[in-house]
């Protein structure tokens, strides 16, 4: 498990790290509460989670940050998109409305999804926007 942080000129650093038997609630939430502890914040701080979805990992953020903001890495959404939508094109557009600043061309791009694979444009609205495209952060 590892938390990595961003700074201002969009660098990673690691934060923490740790190695555990499995990746479940239990280990995630034992993590993220020493995290908590070690980076001296409360329920308040105001903390944004992108993750790739982990067993267990989401509800123990939701449990110890209540307040905490959640996003999906999008290449984690789309390693699933092009496993059932192979066109290169239509691919290419899921990059496009993920780096979508604003509605209106997050919604331009998601028309043209539609009009290329109405299944693809299906499978994406499944999914909840505001945790994959900038537009709706």
């Amino acid at each position: 498990m590892f938390a990595i942080g961003i700074d201002a000129d969009n660098s990673y650093y690691p934060i923490a790290y740790a190695i555990v038997e499995k990746e479940c609630y239990i280990t995630w939430f034992w993590f993220l509460s020493l995290l908590k502890v070690d980076l001296k914040l409360d329920e308040d701080f105001r903390i944004t989670f992108m993750t790739d979805k982990q067993k267990g990992l989401v509800e123990a953020i939701r449990e110890i940050w209540k307040n905490s903001e959640h996003r999906n890495c999008v290449r984690h959404l789309y390693a699933n998109f092009k496993k059932k939508f192979k066109t290169y094109e239509i691919r290419t557009k899921v990059w496009e409305a993920a780096k979508a600043t604003t509605v209106e061309d997050f919604n331009r791009v998601m028309t043209k999804i539609k009009d290329m694979n109405e299944k693809a444009h299906e499978w994406l609205c499944e999914k909840p926007i505001e945790q994959w495209s900038k537009s709706h952060f």
